[in-house]
């Protein structure tokens, strides 16, 4: 499986280094993980959200829950998470079946939860394809 266009254009007009890992190489995210897997802290997942004032991004890790709540109260919005069927027509808005972990729309705000600023190298899903970008931190910062 490749990578969509989207992404790779994406990626390169930002100037990103990036690895592409398989699945298989983090997976199984499992409880029973042995000690060569990747900490599910590394794995980046992207939420959308959206009140009256508009959409936003969010990036968090996989091993936490966003707390909503607290990010409402730091933001002063009351942010609620979209919709199936909005998040369904905006991945085919960008020409993909699902949101990805790499943030595609300049349009929308991003915030991003402090704790990925810590690893060396964070997992960004690519779609449904079983493929990660694997990028450092100074790559993922830009």
């Amino acid at each position: 499986m490749s990578i969509p266009q989207k992404i790779v254009d994406r990626l390169n007009a930002r100037g990103i280094t990036y690895q592409v890992v398989e699945e298989e190489s983090i997976s199984p995210l499992h409880p029973l993980l042995s000690g060569d897997q990747i900490p599910r802290g590394q794995i980046v997942q992207q939420v959308v959200l959206e009140d009256s004032l508009g959409r936003v991004q969010v990036l968090v890790p996989a091993d936490r829950l966003l707390d909503l709540q607290k990010l409402c109260e730091d933001k002063g919005r009351n942010l609620t998470a979209i919709s199936p069927d909005t998040s369904r027509q905006l991945a085919i808005s960008l020409g993909m079946e699902k949101l990805p972990s790499i943030p595609l729309n300049d349009n929308l705000p991003l915030i991003v939860d402090k704790r990925l600023l810590k690893p060396d190298t964070l997992y960004l899903e690519v779609n449904q394809s079983g493929l990660y970008l694997a990028l450092s931190q100074p790559e993922f910062a830009k």
